[in-house]
């Protein structure tokens, strides 16, 4: 696949989440698809005191772990590489930040002109920052917006790829917006100096990265619920006509329902983990300890598609969903999706496979083949130039 003359840029791609913190290092090159050769976690643990300041410290800890991490592995894997001429250093640092640690909305704005306007740049990207600032305002102190993707700009209600420069008398744009705290923001750039330049640390919503990923491997999916398990909560974005219509999340995800099935079973996590395998498998015998499993896991099973339904019917188009559902779990999806399924049985449950994702990415052969950092590694590729 790749040659002692390729050329290129390693990327390092830090993944925040609620419960782990993963670094990737990936090489990106006009030749081959993006690459992903080395890959390090660092697990968050659960907080039963110290609360949101506690989990703030600890993941910056380990933020500032990974980025060291990822210094290290890039100069052993260039030592060890024999087929590969990796460069010396990074070129860029990408953090893909879920729920807790960003807010991602969706939003579609009209306007209507008393006579044809010509639709520039200019005017449109006044409209986003006036309506951004409306939303800015209503919110806490102390946050910093850290990215806006355009879906979508409709000319008196068509939609156009190449607008600037038309006459419209009526425009319509749809586009996201993610913000985030400005102090860890500031944390996240200070980890990163002396390693690159602070105009190549780059923030991301991870729905928004998925989102880009999905139309990549799966492009003629134009409608579709995408939701994603974390280890502590669940992200959903909904997309109409390859337009994101909806971020939201709820703190709930597979972490939290394993603890839950251990309280009521009075056992240990692992041991409550491997009820919920025998479970979903039907595989749990008669026993009391079983009767005691499974009325724990009907349990949540009713209070996590309850807080889905509950997040979901806040979406401006709950009253319309799309026909296909994405789930994904690292762990336990058949859970999900089954509870899905019992839930919402007029939609149907799409999926996308390692093997799928293999025309756009690869990773090296001692790399677990993760489907959600093979979407970010698309999505950071499709965004980045080499």
């Amino acid at each position: 696949m790749f040659s002692k003359q390729s050329k290129g840029k390693v990327v390092l791609l830090i993944d925040v989440q609620s419960s782990v913190v993963r670094s990737s290092l990936i090489l990106i090159t006009h030749e081959s698809p993006p690459y992903v050769f080395s890959m390090n976690e660092w697990p968050v643990p659960h907080m039963h005191i110290g609360g949101m300041q506690r989990l703030v410290t600890m993941t910056i800890k380990m933020i500032g772990e990974a980025v060291d991490s990822a210094r290290r592995n890039l100069y052993d894997r260039r030592m060890q590489q024999k087929e590969l001429v990796l460069p010396e250093s990074i070129s860029e640092i990408h953090f893909v930040l879920s729920s807790p640690w960003i807010i991602s909305r969706a939003r579609t704005i009209t306007e209507t002109f008393q006579k044809p306007t010509i639709i520039s740049r200019e005017l449109i990207d006044g409209i986003i920052v006036r309506e951004r600032d409306l939303d800015v305002a209503n919110d806490v102190d102390g946050i910093e917006i850290i990215e806006e993707k355009i879906f979508d700009v409709r000319l008196n209600g068509y939609s156009v790829a190449r607008w600037e420069d038309k006459t419209a008398d009526k425009l319509r744009i749809s586009f996201a917006v993610s913000v985030a705290g400005s102090d860890t923001m500031k944390y996240l750039r200070d980890i990163c100096s002396g390693i690159v330049r602070d105009k190549d640390v780059f923030f991301h919503s991870s729905l928004l990265l998925q989102h880009i990923g999905i139309r990549s491997i799966l492009p003629d999916q134009t409608n579709y619920l995408l939701i994603h398990i974390h280890g502590e909560l669940t992200d959903v974005v909904m997309v109409e006509h390859s337009i994101c219509m909806f971020f939201g999340s709820f703190p709930l995800g597979i972490n939290n329902i394993v603890r839950s099935i251990g309280t009521a079973t009075h056992t240990s996590q692992k041991v409550a983990d491997s009820l919920l395998s025998l479970q979903i498998g039907k595989h749990l015998d008669e026993s009391d300890l079983s009767k005691r499993s499974i009325q724990a896991i009907e349990h949540m099973q009713k209070v996590w598609i309850g807080e889905l339904k509950k997040l979901v019917s806040r979406a401006s188009c709950a009253d319309h969903l799309p026909r296909m559902a994405l789930i994904t779990s690292r762990l336990h999806e058949d859970f999900f999706i089954s509870n899905f399924e019992a839930a919402y049985p007029k939609i149907n449950i799409g999926s996308f496979t390692a093997e799928q994702l293999a025309p756009f990415v690869s990773f090296a052969p001692h790399i677990e083949m993760l489907r959600l950092t093979g979407l970010y590694a698309i999505a950071v590729n499709n965004i980045s130039h080499v």
